[in-house]
């Protein structure tokens, strides 16, 4: 059961056998599912309530309390620690993924930036041949330089 619990939680939460961390506390989780399971057949056997000896008499009569059985208490427990534990799994996956949406959005405010850089370069360049009285257009260059323009950064080489 317990290796059964594992590889279903690793499968689902796409944990890897080389990431350490995640196994302990999928480890952690199937703990927690073993423990529920101890205590639901406990609980199936037993009453909710029990009585519990708080002391004796005078007479050295026990005195009887009536309480929760503590494998209520233990399942209140356990649904918190599980409860800890997805989080902590889903938080690290959520990180992961804003990572990765930054890592994407930095690349593409990168490209915007070379693309207006080279906008500006080529501007400047048309600029200085007017003023050194350079009119005369290469037609070869004009057309490398607005294929540089219309192809995205990530194709060029």
């Amino acid at each position: 059961m317990v290796s059964q619990f594992t590889l279903e939680y690793m499968e689902q939460l796409d944990v890897h056998e080389e990431n350490l961390v995640e196994v302990s506390m999928i480890r952690d989780l199937v703990d927690q599912e073993v423990q529920y399971l101890r205590k639901t057949k406990l609980l199936a056997k037993e009453h909710f309530i029990q009585e519990n000896i708080i002391g004796i008499d005078t007479h050295g009569n026990p005195i009887m309390k009536k309480e929760l059985h503590l494998a209520v208490e233990l399942e209140d427990r356990l649904h918190k620690r599980k409860k800890d534990l997805r989080n902590q799994l889903l938080a690290t996956r959520e990180a992961k993924a804003k990572v990765g949406q930054m890592q994407m959005d930095s690349a593409q405010a990168i490209s915007d930036i070379m693309y207006k850089v080279q906008a500006v370069q080529i501007q400047k360049e048309k600029i200085l041949r007017q003023k050194l009285g350079t009119y005369e257009v290469d037609d070869y260059i004009e057309a490398q330089t607005i294929n540089q323009l219309e192809t995205p950064l990530d194709e060029v080489d």
